[in-house]
């Protein structure tokens, strides 16, 4: 899988030229071992409760890294995959890659639809629900300021059955002009995470929580 990820993105994002194996990759968006480490536990949870379909949440993506590697798991295990995206596609001018990644999704046969609105939007949840009334798996990495992360969570955390996902949990204790506070935010909602995968302490790292 992880060769077939860094080859998929490398040819629709980086120009056919090959993205780094490892440390800060994927244009800056994740770290390798993160990632990869992440996957490797999801892989885990279906290895011991196995679905011959899975469906996906992702709010906010960039450059739809998330979903491609979903899609490839999907295709790889022979599993019917369904991704939804909510991602204001105004919001960052690179977020248009993200319709490549859609398309190439598509291409292996991953059902995918894109809500391209704000997450504050009163409606928005109804729209993401209007496509499935939840996902096995829902990945919150849109704004990562405090009220960010607390309408996001609030709003959509409720939609995963299986494995909820954080992005961007630290650093624990955000310098006061950085744009991180993930952690705190998850720290008031009473959010208790199963696992913690950081390489390191100042930035990104990632979250899940067993639903069940």
């Amino acid at each position: 899988m992880k060769e077939r990820v860094f080859h998929a993105y490398s040819a629709l994002h980086n120009d056919g030229q090959q993205v780094s194996r490892e440390g800060e990759s994927f244009h800056g968006s994740q770290y390798v071992d993160e990632f990869f480490g992440a996957w490797e536990k999801i892989d885990e949870y279906y290895s011991k409760n196995p679905k011959q379909e899975l469906t996906f949440l992702e709010v906010g993506a960039y450059r739809g890294l998330w979903g491609i590697a979903f899609s490839i798991y999907c295709n790889t295990k022979g599993i019917e995959g369904k991704y939804v995206t909510v991602t204001d596609l105004t919001h960052d001018s690179h977020n248009i890659n993200l319709l490549k990644s859609l398309n190439y999704n598509v291409s292996l046969g991953i059902q995918c639809a894109l809500v391209s609105e704000n997450t504050y939007n009163e409606k928005v949840k109804d729209t993401v629900t209007s496509i499935l009334p939840n996902y096995d798996l829902v990945l919150i990495d849109a704004g990562h300021l405090y009220d960010d992360v607390i309408n996001d969570t609030k709003k959509f955390s409720d939609l995963a059955n299986d494995i909820l996902i954080f992005h961007d949990i630290r650093p624990k204790e955000p310098v006061v002009e950085g744009l991180v506070h993930v952690w705190p935010a998850l720290q008031d909602l009473g959010v208790t995470l199963d696992e913690e995968i950081v390489t390191d302490e100042k930035r990104m790292g990632i979250g899940l929580k067993y639903i069940k």
